[in-house]
């Protein structure tokens, strides 16, 4: 960078960055209120914060994936409405397949009338990757 006629030249680099970020550490973790600080912000982190998501209306029937701490991998759940929480039924819970947490819902796809749903599941074993056909009878 130019400028006025000097050449100023840029001090940046894997050192001066590490000796920048050591300094940080030093002042921060100093400072009288830290620990409050990290105690809140784990605190948050580890919140549960309920969140479905990929709905689809099948006649009377929602069915969406449902990501609920501190699951690991979405539900495939039903519902009678996005209103009604308490209607709710875990169609698929990944957690269940395997206990390890490799297995994941790729995508679902319900039957026009809702009664059954095909879901793609993956895995760290690839020998049980592939679609699945659930009838959904309440």
């Amino acid at each position: 960078m130019i400028t006025a006629g000097w050449r100023t030249a840029t001090t940046r680099g894997p050192g001066v960055e590490r000796c920048a970020e050591r300094h940080a550490r030093a002042v921060l973790d100093n400072l009288p209120s830290v620990k409050d600080i990290r105690a809140r912000l784990t605190e948050l982190e580890m919140a549960a914060s309920v969140d479905y998501f990929a709905l689809v209306r099948r006649d009377d029937v929602l069915f969406a994936l449902k990501f609920q701490p501190p699951k690991q991998q979405p539900l495939l759940v039903v519902l009678k409405s996005a209103d009604d929480s308490r209607s709710e039924r875990v169609l698929i819970d990944p957690g269940e397949l395997d206990s390890t947490g490799a297995t994941t819902i790729d995508w679902y796809v319900p039957s026009l009338d809702g009664k059954r749903v095909a879901v793609s599941l993956s895995s760290a074993a690839p020998s049980r990757d592939g679609p699945r056909l659930r009838r959904d009878d309440p």
